[in-house]
């Protein structure tokens, strides 16, 4: 199912590698990738977003409508 996802991915979707917003957290990162996890709720595998901080540090997940594109 993830080697579909990138397929099906919406054309205005940040690419990996590009600095975004997470707007729920207020925290800014780079896109990793996009997958499937449980995020919080513990209910089945949603659509997400993997972000890492820009300087390093630990990945977080969010949900792909939570995520804004920053301008350079």
């Amino acid at each position: 199912m993830i080697d579909n996802l990138h397929s099906t991915q919406s054309c205005d979707w940040p690419r990996p590698g590009s600095l975004v917003r997470d707007t729920v957290t207020g925290r800014d990162g780079r896109v990793m990738d996009y997958g499937l996890d449980r995020l919080e709720s513990g209910g089945p595998p949603e659509q997400v977003v993997f972000l890492r901080p820009e300087n390093g540090g630990c990945e977080w997940a969010a949900a792909p409508e939570n995520v804004e594109p920053l301008a350079l």
